[in-house]
C-alpha cells in the first residue's frame, strides 16, 4: 500500500486517523509507503500495532520524527526493511546521549529496538533532533551512530547510508555480508 503523492507539502497533510484507520482495516499488509506524505509520527506507530506481518516500512522524505531507536516499529514481528531515506528522525535527550558517545554506549544506535530483524535499511541523508532542543536544530545522523547500527544489526545484509568511504572500506572488513551502497 502507498500513500507517496507528488502533491505541495500542504497537500500531502494527512490526518493522523487516516494511516490508523488504514492500519485498523488492513492488518494483512506487509508493505506500507508513507514517502513524502505529512503525518504525524503516530503513523508509524499505529502500521506497527494493526499489520502484525508487516515487513517493509518506508517513509522517504518524513519530517515527522520517528524515533531513531525505533520504538515506533518495535511492534512489528516480520519487519525486514525500513526505507526512511531524506527523513528527520526524534530523539530524546538521553537517547541521543547514549548513540553518540559511542564507547560507553555501544548497545545503543540508530534503530538498536529493531536491530535484530533488520535486513535492509536505508537512511540516506537521514538527519535528527533531539525532543528538548529548538526544532530547527536539526543534524545528520552522526558516522559513528551509524557504524554502530551496522555492528549491531546481525542479519543486515544491505545499507544506503551517507556513510563515508573509509568508514565503509572499515565496516567492510568487519561485516564483508554486507552491501553498502551511497547511490543507485
Amino acid at each position: 500500500m502507498s500513500l507517496s503523492a507528488k502533491l505541495s507539502r500542504s497537500a500531502r497533510k494527512v490526518p493522523a486517523s487516516f494511516p490508523k484507520l488504514l492500519s485498523k482495516i488492513s492488518p494483512l499488509l506487509a508493505e506500507v509507503d508513507l514517502s513524502n506524505v505529512w503525518v504525524s509520527q503516530s503513523a508509524a506507530s499505529d502500521f506497527a500495532k494493526n499489520c502484525p506481518n508487516l515487513q517493509v516500512f518506508r517513509w522517504n522524505g518524513s519530517h515527522s520524527n520517528v524515533f531513531v531507536c525505533g520504538q515506533d516499529l518495535q511492534r512489528c514481528q516480520k519487519l525486514l526493511e525500513i526505507h526512511m531515506e531524506d527523513s528527520c528522525f526524534y530523539a530524546s535527550d538521553k537517547e541521543f546521549v547514549k548513540f553518540v558517545l559511542g564507547p560507553l554506549h555501544p548497545q545503543y544506535f540508530p534503530f538498536w529496538r529493531v536491530k535484530d530483524k533488520l535486513e535492509k535499511v536505508n537512511i540516506k541523508n537521514a538527519t535528527y533532533r533531539i525532543h528538548s532542543q529548538n526544532a530547527n536544530d536539526i543534524k545528520s545522523v552522526p558516522q559513528e551512530a551509524i557504524m554502530k547500527f551496522v555492528r549491531g544489526a546481525p542479519k543486515l545484509c544491505w545499507l544506503k547510508s551517507d556513510l563515508l568511504p573509509e568508514n565503509i572500506a572499515l565496516l567492510r572488513i568487519e561485516r564483508p555480508d554486507i552491501r553498502f551502497v551511497t547511490d543507485e
